[in-house]
Parts: C-alpha cells; sequence; structure tokens
C-alpha cells in the first residue's frame, strides 16, 4: 500500500490481535454495579434555579475557610463556581432523550453523572479491594467537587455522582485497551441512545461513532487492573486537603476514548487514553460533555 501523503506522520501500532479471532459482537449488555450517592434510587435531585437560591446564603470555601469576593457582582460570583458548571452540564442533559419514544422526554431520564468503569483484573485480593476502592476513588471526588466552592453546588454535584463498575470475567480479564474501547462502544450501541425515526433500530454510521452521544458517560470510559485498583484502595487521606491535593494529582488512570478510530499513519501521540488525575473527574465530565473532540486534542484536567 502506498504511503503517499503520510509524509511526517508516523506509522501506528496495530490494535490488539485478538480482536480478528475473537470479536466484540455489535452489542453488548453488562450488569452494572454501581457505587456512590447517584446509585440511590431514592433521592431528588433539585433545579439550578432552586440550588441558585440556597447558593446565595452559602458562603465561598476555600479548604474551610470562607473568601469573599467584595468587588464581583453576586451573578458572576455564582457563574464563576466550577461546581455549578459541572451542574449546569448535567442539568442540560438529565432529561435529554436521543431516542424516537413517541415523545415520551422521560424514558432516557437520568439526573446523574459519572462514568463507566471497566475491570480487568480478578484476583481474589484485587475483586476483595473493589468497594474500599470506589469508597476511596468517591471521597477523593468529593474534595475536588467541594474545593473553594459553596456549599449548595458540592453538595447536590456530590450527591448525583455515580461510578458504574463493569465486572466480567470471561469477557474482560487481562483485556487490552483497544478490546476495552470495543466493549464499551458495544455497550453503548446496545443503549440504542441515537435514535432518529430513520434508523429504528438506533445503529446510524455503524463503525463509526455515531451512536456515542453526550454526555461524557457515554463517550469515555475507566479502565482498572489490579495496580489501580490497589492504588485506589490504598488511599491515605490527611487532615489537610491541600496536601491531598497534591498527592492525587499525581495518581493517575487512564480514561479510553470510545470515538478515537486508529488510523494508518498520525503525527500525534495520541492513542485513544489520557491519564486522569483521580480526583479531577468533575472537571473531566464538564469539558468531554461540553466538547467531544476534547479528549483528542487535550486537556488540563
Amino acid at each position: 500500500m502506498s504511503v503517499r501523503g503520510a509524509a511526517g506522520k508516523r506509522p501506528v501500532s496495530p490494535s490488539d490481535p485478538t480482536l480478528i479471532f475473537n470479536p466484540v459482537p455489535p452489542t453488548r449488555s453488562f450488569p452494572l454495579q454501581s457505587f456512590g450517592p447517584g446509585a440511590a434510587t431514592d433521592f431528588q435531585p433539585q433545579s439550578l434555579q432552586e440550588i441558585d437560591e440556597k447558593a446565595k446564603t452559602n458562603p465561598i470555601t476555600y479548604y474551610g475557610k470562607e473568601i469573599v469576593y467584595p468587588d464581583m457582582s453576586e451573578s458572576l460570583n455564582l457563574s464563576h463556581q466550577s461546581t455549578r458548571r459541572l451542574l449546569e452540564e448535567v442539568e442540560r442533559w438529565e432529561a435529554f432523550t436521543w431516542q424516537n419514544n413517541n415523545n415520551n422526554e422521560k424514558a432516557n431520564y437520568n439526573p446523574t453523572w459519572g462514568f463507566y468503569v471497566f475491570i480487568t483484573s480478578y484476583s481474589e485480593t484485587c475483586l476483595a479491594q473493589i468497594p474500599k476502592a470506589m469508597k476511596n476513588w468517591i471521597r477523593a471526588v468529593e474534595g475536588s467537587l467541594k474545593y473553594a466552592c459553596r456549599a449548595a453546588y458540592a453538595d447536590e454535584a456530590l450527591k448525583r455522582f455515580k461510578l458504574d463498575v463493569i465486572l466480567d470475567e470471561l469477557i474482560l480479564a487481562n483485556a487490552s485497551e483497544d478490546r476495552v474501547r470495543e466493549e464499551f462502544r458495544s455497550f453503548i450501541r446496545g443503549l440504542d441512545l441515537y435514535d432518529p425515526p430513520e434508523e429504528p433500530l438506533g445503529l446510524a454510521g455503524y463503525g463509526e461513532s455515531d451512536f456515542m452521544v453526550p454526555p461524557a458517560r457515554n463517550v469515555a470510559c475507566f479502565i482498572l487492573d489490579e495496580n489501580d485498583i490497589s492504588m485506589l484502595a490504598e488511599l491515605k487521606f490527611s487532615e489537610d486537603p491541600t496536601q491531598d491535593f497534591g498527592d492525587f494529582e499525581r495518581k493517575k488512570l487512564r480514561l479510553i476514548d470510545g470515538t478515537w478510530r486508529r488510523p494508518q499513519f498520525s503525527h500525534k501521540q495520541y492513542r485513544g487514553v489520557r491519564y486522569c488525575p483521580i480526583h479531577s473527574l468533575g472537571r473531566i465530565y464538564q469539558i468531554i460533555t461540553l466538547d467531544l473532540n476534547v479528549l483528542e486534542d487535550g486537556f488540563n484536567a
């Protein structure tokens, strides 16, 4: 095959060869094990308008100390809250349905935010550590949500947060990043989120990414192996949040870009995976939902 036009580009290593003789089916379903406050089925989400009213009586805190911006208007003060911007994106999509469900707007109602998490290690030790690992991960994210933020926004964002863990030893044990990406795509495709009238099966653009629609949970997923789970399970939390932030910034997990397709040649080093600080999920969720191309283009989490 001619490589004309590939000047300046490097060959991209081939994908996992096992995908050839053991391909992933077009659609796949997995049982989910959900962790976090958003996993509760009985919580009542508040609208952003309600939270804004409550926030007006909340101080902005920085590691427990109140911050006052005397020269900043109240509306600008509120709009600069990073956790509020996350809630804006969650509220924007929570009642939106991509499906043609006879105008039933509640068919896909989901007031939560978070990510799917694929587990690729199944030793007895690893499985036993998963609950503690998820608890610690959620606690690390909680600290980030509350960073320099009004309590009303932080509390609501935490209440809506969950991690949906996917465990399937037969399919996922020792799975490569390429296989997890294809399994994730198969899973999202099976949810049939994109279903215009002319495509009743929701398989428009099969082989591409037309079915991967916002928010971020439908576009990217995390992959955890035994080392990742052990790291999370062994997290230490100090009384000084500033020390935790520095430590957590250096502890990163792999986020798999479900929309990435492997080219034959590329001048980019990007291979469909980003390493994300464990505490930055709120920021990551927000920016991916805003721009589905941000994973390939690069971002600061």
